[in-house]
C-alpha cells in the first residue's frame, strides 16, 4: 500500500526546487556549461564525503575544494587513465 505524503514536514512546507525548462537538448550545451554543472554535482558528493567525521566549517571547506579544485580533479583523471580502470569507451570520451 502506498502511503500519500502530506505537504508539510516536521510541521514545516515541503521544499522542492521546480525542474528548469530546457528548451534545448543537452547535446547542444557547450563544454563550459557542462563542466559547470559537473563541478557542482562532484562538488556535491564531495561535501556528503567530508561530513563525517564532524568538521569546522572552515575545515570542511578546505577538503571540499581541495578535491574539486580542477588540479585534483586532473589528477584524478590521470591516475584512473593510468590505472587502467576506465573502459576503452570511457577512455575515447576524453579525447573528444
Amino acid at each position: 500500500m502506498i502511503e500519500q505524503l502530506d505537504d508539510s514536514y516536521l510541521g514545516c512546507e515541503r521544499w522542492l526546487p521546480s525542474r528548469p525548462k530546457v528548451e534545448k537538448p543537452p547535446s547542444v550545451f557547450n563544454a563550459a556549461t557542462l563542466a559547470y554543472i559537473d563541478d557542482s554535482i562532484f562538488e556535491l558528493y564531495a561535501r556528503r564525503h567530508f561530513l563525517f567525521p564532524p568538521l569546522s566549517l572552515e575545515e570542511h571547506n578546505d577538503c571540499v575544494i581541495a578535491v574539486v579544485r580542477c588540479e585534483a580533479q586532473d589528477a584524478l583523471l590521470q591516475k584512473l587513465l593510468n590505472d587502467n580502470y576506465l573502459s576503452e569507451e570511457e577512455r575515447s570520451l576524453e579525447h573528444t
